[in-house]
């Protein structure tokens, strides 16, 4: 739905979706923060807390971002009409495009970080190196977007590995 919006939309959406990245910390990106490190496009974004943060970016947001930046080589990635966007600007864009999806529930900002560590987890992605993308302190913060918690064949996949462990021991 957000590649149907603006290039800016589209990247913004597109970006918290792919990266788990806060959204304030895409809202305080500037260009002098991306550069290119073995051919993948890295944005140095600041966690809750001041910390900076190395962040890839997906491979379809450098093209994007050649097109929103134009000319500019400093200044905020996310520049509209009235000047760097935002929370609203970009709550306001993130629901639209969930309600352009047709989704069911309200898309947020805080959505889309939510679902990055859900399907992040799904994937078996370990939830130590989820926290440490997502900036938390703690993993017990980490495991709270774990929204697989009633998924019966992870259960019984568990079950499984638990059982065959013991069947070898």
């Amino acid at each position: 739905a957000a590649s149907g919006m603006s290039d800016l939309s589209h990247l913004a959406v597109s970006t918290l979706l792919a990266t788990g990245v806060r959204a304030s910390g895409l809202l305080s990106l500037d260009l002098e923060n991306l550069r290119v490190h073995d051919g993948r496009l890295i944005a140095t974004v600041t966690l809750k807390g001041g910390e900076p943060h190395d962040l890839p970016l997906p491979d379809s947001a450098a093209d994007v971002i050649d097109r929103i930046r134009g000319e500019r080589t400093t200044g905020p990635l996310l520049l509209g009409p009235h000047g760097r966007w935002s929370y609203d600007a970009l709550h306001e864009t993130v629901v639209k495009a969930g309600v352009q999806a047709g989704l069911s529930i309200r898309v947020t900002p805080h959505v889309l970080r939510a679902t990055w560590a859900t399907i992040a987890l799904s994937a078996g992605v370990s939830p130590a190196y989820v926290q440490s993308v997502m900036g938390h302190k703690n993993i017990t913060t980490t495991l709270k977007y774990d929204r697989r918690r009633d998924d019966l064949q992870r259960r019984a996949q568990a079950m499984d590995a638990v059982a065959a462990a013991i069947a070898a021991a």
